[in-house]
């Protein structure tokens, strides 16, 4: 049996919906959904900012159920998303000039 670009296409699709559906979410879906560079969420994700689950190495994956808790913290107590958001950009500062 060979598989031509159609078929693969649609096996892409089922894929991605079986995956959406797992309630995971890839860089670029996070990105998308948080309306965030990828780059951000990469950086977010290593500060601990909301947890990432890599089930092998090099995948990297992110629960949409804690992007949305971590949406709905923020919008909560604004104060205490202000205070997050300094010590994020704080560490993010230290993390870089200690590579110079």
């Amino acid at each position: 049996m060979v598989l031509n670009s159609k078929d693969f296409e649609e096996i892409k699709r089922i894929l991605n919906t079986q995956q959406k559906q797992s309630g995971f979410l890839t860089p670029d879906q996070a990105a998308e959904f948080l309306n965030i560079s990828k780059s951000m969420i990469y950086k977010l994700g290593s500060l601990n900012v909301f947890p990432r689950y890599k089930p092998t190495q090099g995948l990297v994956y992110y629960k949409k159920s804690d992007l949305v808790q971590w949406i709905e913290n923020g919008l909560l107590d604004k104060s205490e998303c202000i205070n997050d958001n300094a010590e994020v950009i704080t560490k993010m500062l230290d993390k870089n000039s200690n590579k110079n």
